[in-house]
């Protein structure tokens, strides 16, 4: 609780006079005799210490016009009869009414009884006393106004709490209403001048962290400051040339308590959670007991106001910065880039996305700790290369935002910036980046939401033309990507619906020249018999995860297809499944491939699930767990499309795959003389593995012939068969049989 240290107070009706202080008594009456009387009657008289100052009028006109340049009258001596026989009473009508002065004592007075019957004034009119004349002695006269006194000094006291109330609860909603200590500094000096009634003439004190209970004063420093201390702000509060000022600070914040001294105020803001601040103003006044009790609530309140800006300060702080690299988030980005839409010059900006190439394989072999230091290290690039102007933030994992003027933002000067190796713990790392960019001058953005979709299509545009690509928004790639939403809405309503079909592709084992297996592929006939091409629309399943309930009903088809064969004639004839990532990603694969097995009947040795090399390098440690659980179930493992990922001959070692397949690149290629020895190179690492060899592609009896020379162990491709549905295949396979 914050204590206050002053002079003890007496008792407030003391007979100790008030210096410069005084009870305002208004004679309202049209016989000079009358005020002349008075005057001398009350001249010496002191009511709680303070003398009075008489004023005078004689008609309506003349109190009226006094009462408005002076609020502050005590009490009003009225006369019942002056222009009028009930002058009085329409004066007291608009004194509460019109003037609306409900704290005055008015005192009725009349010549002689029945002028105003004293009864129906009392009760109609808002008096406080009537009196004759004749009854006004000295004393009866002093005991009437030391009456009226004392109930207009509670009323004032009264209302000056509740005035005092309100401007605190006034002031306590607007400093809640801050969101930096600096803004809050500046506004309490604010605040304490109004609720004061003085110009703001101030400082405020407080050190970095104003929550902690600081010793060294040289941390704290001058936060806000007005009128003629203004040249105080910002500097350390040991740096203060006015030596008076300084001490009254440091003592206030050594001794946490607020100082009522002659040359001014200092007050004392503790937090809740220790630590506060100090203010000083200059203030000339002796404050009575509730200016004081009203002062301690006051400190009390604005304390508890400064822990909640701290607090929504260090909430915003959290909600609008990297926690890791210490620059504005997607939130705080957004929030800038609405800003900037609407300034005239921002048809001059240009907004970059930046994407670090397989930033997750980078995390899973050399650790986050690696991939952290990484973007430490593009992060300093960034803000070592562009202008103080360009915006600089993080938008996700390893997903960058700039924005600044387009000749800031501008491929060829990113080109540069990337095209140096960063540091990374004591190496050198050159990692690829891609980079969408789009130009406010190219596109009509609505808001900064639409902006930002515009520039991660033109992202995603690089990222499909390959590593370390860039790519500019155009229209063209809003077609496009309009285009690949109205393809997925198309492909759920398909799925739905039950018109995504599976083809079969036989693959042939070359030693017993024999079908050794099938391979399950997914296929899609629009309504207008045309088909969708694989590559254009599993890639968005993929990405949308549609592709897990698209996996499981192709499992579950592919084995029943395969059950059905076997009853028809074919048993023993393995099935090929491809497992995207998206898929081999889910926690449930395993149950997922025991359910499909026990639904089908099939034997797990009958099952072979392809996963790519790009999948199974993503979550190493986790993808190896399942692969190992998934050997132990009896499934066989290919890994499809070896070769055109991010190959690891150390991870390749320890995945229990049993197949090896070679991509169709690689086989379209042999006439160049390095493919063959590539390819062989493929087949011994394989063999040297335990794994066997499958290669895809085969289109003529020359590839062919090549795989046989090399040592493949199984081929596939249109020189055999193209993939067939279900029952075309059984027809081939009886062909061949």
């Amino acid at each position: 609780m914050t204590e206050l240290i002053y002079e003890d107070s007496e008792d407030l009706w003391r007979d100790e006079p008030d210096e410069g202080r005084c009870w305002k008594v208004l004679i309202a009456d049209d016989d000079p005799d009358v005020h002349q009387t008075t005057a001398l009657s009350l001249s010496d008289l002191k009511i709680a210490g303070r003398p009075l100052r008489m004023l005078h009028t004689s008609s309506a006109a003349e109190t009226l016009a006094v009462l408005s340049n002076e609020p502050d009258v005590a009490v009003i001596l009225l006369d019942v009869v002056m222009e009028s026989p009930d002058a009085g009473l329409q004066i007291v009508r608009k004194i509460r009414d019109d003037l609306k002065l409900y704290l005055v004592r008015i005192v009725l007075r009349t010549d002689r009884s029945g002028q105003a019957p004293e009864i129906d004034a009392i009760t109609h009119y808002d008096i406080n006393d009537y009196k004759t004349k004749t009854e006004l002695t000295r004393s009866s006269l002093v005991t009437t106004l030391t009456t009226a006194i004392r109930s207009y000094d509670q009323l004032q006291r009264l209302e000056s709490g509740r005035v005092g109330l309100e401007r605190i609860v006034s002031a306590s909603n607007q400093m809640i209403a801050e969101t930096g200590l600096k803004a809050f500094a500046e506004g309490v000096i604010l605040r304490i001048a109004d609720f004061l009634g003085v110009r703001p003439e101030g400082v405020v004190c407080a050190c970095p962290d104003w929550r902690s209970a600081a010793v060294d004063y040289a941390d704290y420093r001058i936060l806000g400051a007005a009128g003629a201390y203004r040249r105080h702000l910002d500097r350390r509060l040991t740096d203060i040339e006015d030596a008076r000022l300084s001490a009254a600070l440091t003592r206030s914040l050594t001794m946490r308590t607020t100082l009522i001294e002659q040359d001014g105020l200092t007050l004392f803001f503790a937090g809740a959670q220790g630590g506060g601040f100090a203010a000083h103003l200059e203030w000339e006044f002796e404050p009575d007991q509730l200016d004081r009790d009203l002062l301690a609530v006051f400190c009390r309140t604005i304390g508890l106001c400064a822990d909640n800006v701290s607090m929504v300060a260090r909430l915003r702080e959290v909600a609008f910065s990297d926690p890791l690299l210490q620059i504005p988030n997607r939130s705080a980005f957004l929030e800038a880039l609405d800003q900037r839409l609407k300034t005239v010059d921002a048809r001059d900006l240009a907004l970059a996305l930046l994407d670090i190439d397989q930033f997750a394989e980078l995390n899973d072999l050399l650790g986050h700790h690696y991939g952290d230091s990484l973007l430490r290290a593009l992060a300093e690039r960034l803000h070592q290369s562009l202008p103080s102007t360009c915006l600089i933030a993080r938008l996700s994992g390893d997903g960058f935002a700039l924005l600044g003027r387009v000749s800031d933002i501008s491929e060829s000067t990113l080109r540069v910036l990337l095209s140096l190796p960063f540091p990374v713990e004591g190496t050198s790392h050159l990692p690829s980046v891609c980079v969408g960019i789009v130009r406010l001058d190219a596109c009509e953005p609505s808001d900064a939401n639409g902006l930002l979709k515009h520039a991660y299509h033109a992202l995603k545009q690089a990222k499909q033309l390959g590593h370390g690509r860039f790519a500019h928004y155009s229209r063209q790639i809003a077609e496009q990507t309009r285009g690949r939403a109205a393809l997925l809405r198309d492909l759920r309503h398909a799925f739905e619906a039950g018109r995504l079909t599976l083809a079969y592709q036989p693959i042939v084992d070359l030693a017993a020249n024999k079908v050794a297996g099938i391979e399950a592929l997914l296929r899609w006939r629009m309504d207008d018999g045309s088909m969708v091409a694989p590559g254009e629309f599993i890639p968005l399943a993929e990405h949308t995860g549609l592709m897990v309930p698209i996996g499981d009903w192709v499992l579950q088809s592919a084995l029943a297809d395969t059950a059905w064969l076997a009853a028809s004639g074919f048993p023993g004839i393995r099935v090929s499944v491809n497992v995207s990532t998206v898929q081999f990603r889910e926690a449930d694969l395993c149950e997922r491939v025991k359910s499909a097995l026990r639904q089908s009947g099939l034997a797990p040795a009958q099952v072979e699930l392809e996963i790519t090399e790009s999948g199974a390098m993503t979550s190493v440690d986790d993808a190896l767990a399942k692969m190992h659980e998934l050997r132990g179930q009896g499934v066989g493992l290919a890994i499809d499309d070896f070769g055109t990922g991010y190959s690891s001959l150390a991870y390749l070692e320890r995945m229990p795959a049993t197949r090896l397949k070679i991509d169709r690149s690689f086989i379209n290629t042999l006439n160049d003389p390095q493919r063959p020895r590539i390819v062989e190179m493929m087949i011994s690492l394989a063999g040297q593995l335990g794994m066997k060899v499958v290669a895809e592609g085969i289109e003529n009896a020359t590839q062919l012939a090549c795989m046989r020379a090399l040592g493949c162990d199984e081929v596939q491709g249109f020189w055999f068969a193209r993939p067939a549905p279900l029952d075309d295949l059984l027809i081939w396979l009886k062909a061949h049989k």
